[in-house]
Parts: structure tokens; sequence; C-alpha cells
């Protein structure tokens, strides 16, 4: 029987949905002279409003299929910074989060089922929060060279360390990783995450880079 992890590989790249992208946030024009907000949202079971509120956003990174929280970061007051950490330990849909470039205006977000949360009290008395997910499907890269140590741990076929100035130019031209719209990260800092059949397009790219180095000689 195939392992849950190997599934992928006894299907036909065709049998596996593509992830659909949402339309752009507009991420890439925030300014730091023009900070969007987090808007938080909390319904009772009645569906009546119990709360309503806005934090300033200074770093977020979202998928570009769900608008999911992959990376957070804002300052709120107390009350607001608690009520903002609490939803995010215990996401329901009662909750309604929202990028807002401006406050008449934006798109609905979601945090994912399990965030790590810290807080920071900072001088002035506001508290940075900041919210990191913790699934697997994504990869936070500084550049190249880690961008491609972390996706060749990450697929089952083997290659070589020395391949990633082959073999990244061949998976950019490939939708196998999908760039998430980000502000507020450090320079040259990117994040993505694997479309469906990313193991599958993988797979192929390195059989064709083995062949063309000559390594389906060895051993025979």
């Amino acid at each position: 029987m195939p392992s849950a992890r190997n599934t992928k590989e006894y299907m036909p790249a065709e049998a596996i949905p593509k992830l659909k992208l949402l339309p752009l946030m507009g991420l890439a024009e925030v300014s730091d002279d023009n900070l969007p907000w987090l808007q938080l949202t909390i319904r009772n079971k009645k569906g009546e409003v119990a709360s309503n509120l806005v934090a300033r956003l200074t770093s977020l990174a979202i998928t570009p299929d769900r608008h999911n929280i992959l990376y957070l970061e804002c300052v709120a007051h107390s009350g607001e910074a608690k009520e903002i950490i609490d939803a995010a330990a215990d996401y329901s849909e009662l909750q309604a989060w929202g990028f807002l470039p401006t406050r008449d205006s934006g798109f609905v977000i979601h945090p994912q089922n399990n965030m790590r949360v810290s807080d920071v009290l900072l001088e002035n008395g506001l508290h940075f929060v900041a919210m990191l997910s913790q699934e697997e499907d994504f990869i936070i890269a500084e550049n190249h060279e880690q961008l491609w140590q972390k996706l060749r741990r990450r697929m089952s076929c083997p290659t070589q360390a020395e391949w990633g100035g082959d073999m990244l130019p061949l998976v950019f031209k490939t939708d196998m990783l999908l760039r998430c719209e980000t502000f507020g990260l450090p320079e040259g800092m990117e994040v993505y995450i694997l479309q469906s059949d990313s193991e599958i397009t993988f797979d192929e790219l390195a059989g064709k880079m083995a062949w063309q180095k000559g390594l389906h000689h060895a051993g025979g």
C-alpha cells in the first residue's frame, strides 16, 4: 500500500487538482508611510457582533489560494492585543479577519488552526503581536540557495546540493512553487507554498537533470 506521502506518485499529474489563485491583495504596494489595518470582528452564537477592533499591521505573508495567514505582525493596545491572541488560539467561523489597505475596503483573510503567537509589551504601552503558521506546506527563504536546500529536503526524489543553480530556474518556469504576497519582511526574504502536484513536477525535473549530468550511468 502506498504511504500518505507518496499517494500522489500513484496518480497521473492531471488527476491532481491545481490550487486556484485568488485576486492579488496589493501587499507589494504597501509602504511604511501608509501601513494597512487588521480588522477582527467576533460574533456570538446568536450572530450578534460582540467585538469589532482594528490594529496596525506591520508585516504580513498570505497564501495566494485562500488568503490564509502564514505570518502576521501587528501593533495594538492591551485589550485589543489580548482579543487578537485569544481569537488566533481559538479560531472559529464566528470570527471575521480582514486586511484593510484603508479603513473603507479590504480583503478577508484567515488565520490557520495552529498559529504560534507571541506578545511583546513595548515601552509606549502598546503590544507587538506576531503569529506564525505551523503548517508544513510553505517555505520561507532568505535567498535562492536557502530555498533550494529547503525545497530538496521536502521532496522525496534524491538530488545533489550543487544542483540548485541549474534546477531552480527550471522550477521557477513551472508553477510548482507559488510565491506568496508579503510586506514588511526583511529584504530578499520570500515565502512560497507548494502546488498540489509539486512532487511529481520536481521528480520529472530531477530525472532530467540526473540524465543531463550523466548520473543514469551510475552503478550500471
